[in-house]
């Protein structure tokens, strides 16, 4: 009766893997995305999309205060921010070296550091090369169409602010890939800029 009960152990043992849920343990990650997941959801896409209104004119990956608090205009007597009215050295007349005010890198000088416009510029031609493909359900068609137009504001937008920091600058209307010759790419004229960041926003009037 023993020797009987230690087979059906044994057997049960060859045929519990084969029974089994085998993938139990290959889970798809839910911290990270891939472009793949991205834009295999257009609801995936819209956040996304989000992440880039919240770094609008140089707004860096903090995840607060999306086109940046201190707006350009108040570097001009336009506007003026009411939580650092002491920061605006250069309307008073009291602007130095060491006292540079909203021109610091916690306030203007965020605009006139453009890796983080032309990051999110990435951000934004990774949306515009892809959001045609994503798979779309009934009824997401519109939000599709939407979120492209918004895409074409937003891209001109951070043209329109790299156009009055450094006049004529780089235009991509692509994605830069890993690897790509840059050695060709040519700085544009102010009037190319101009023309390219008017068609961006023509582009989101057809949206």
């Amino acid at each position: 009766m023993k020797k009987v009960f230690n087979y059906i152990i044994a057997l049960a043992i060859l045929i519990l893997p084969a029974t089994s849920c085998t993938d139990v343990l290959e889970k798809e990650s839910v911290d990270s995305f891939n472009e793949q997941v991205v834009f295999s959801d257009i609801n995936v896409v819209k956040a996304y999309l989000g992440k880039c209104y919240d770094r609008m004119g140089g707004n860096t990956n903090t995840g607060i205060l999306g086109m940046r608090e201190d707006l350009l205009s108040s570097a001009t007597d336009q506007t003026l921010c009411i939580h650092r009215p002491a920061n605006y050295v250069n309307l008073k007349g009291t602007q130095s070296p060491d006292q540079l005010g909203f021109f610091a890198n916690n306030g203007y000088g965020g605009y006139l550091r453009w890796p983080n416009l032309y990051e999110n510029i990435q951000n934004i031609n990774n949306i515009l090369a892809n959001i045609d493909g994503v798979e779309l359900t009934a009824g997401q068609d519109e939000l599709a169409k939407r979120l492209k137009g918004e895409a074409y504001f937003l891209r001109a937008y951070e043209y329109a602010t790299l156009l009055m920091t450094h006049g004529g600058v780089i235009l991509s209307s692509e994605p830069w890939e890993l690897g790509q010759d840059y050695s060709t790419i040519n700085r544009s004229t102010i009037a190319q800029t101009l023309d390219f960041v008017l068609a961006d926003i023509q582009s989101a009037l057809r949206n």
